[in-house]
């Protein structure tokens, strides 16, 4: 379900089911849930996405090949003096 084809095609499907309704609340409803299936998608995206932290105090992997241990996916922390 982290697919976020599945959440837009949900959303779309239900956008078209909310524009057959006569019914205004209904109508509304089912709007509000399309967007919601819009929101899950975005959230797959970003769960699909790796984000990467490009700060300066990042202890990413550019540190850890500068430090000789490229294998290790943490480094010790050390103190600041």
């Amino acid at each position: 379900m982290n697919d976020p084809r599945l959440w837009r095609d949900r959303a779309q499907r239900t956008r078209t089911l909310a524009n057959r309704r006569f019914n205004e609340g209904e109508k509304q409803r089912l709007l509000k849930i399309a967007t919601e299936y819009d929101r899950l998608a975005e959230r797959a995206e970003q769960l699909a996405t790796p984000e990467v932290d490009n700060k300066p105090d990042d202890l990413s992997a550019t540190a850890q090949v500068q430090e000789g241990n490229s294998n290790s996916p943490i480094l010790p922390l050390r103190k600041v003096q």
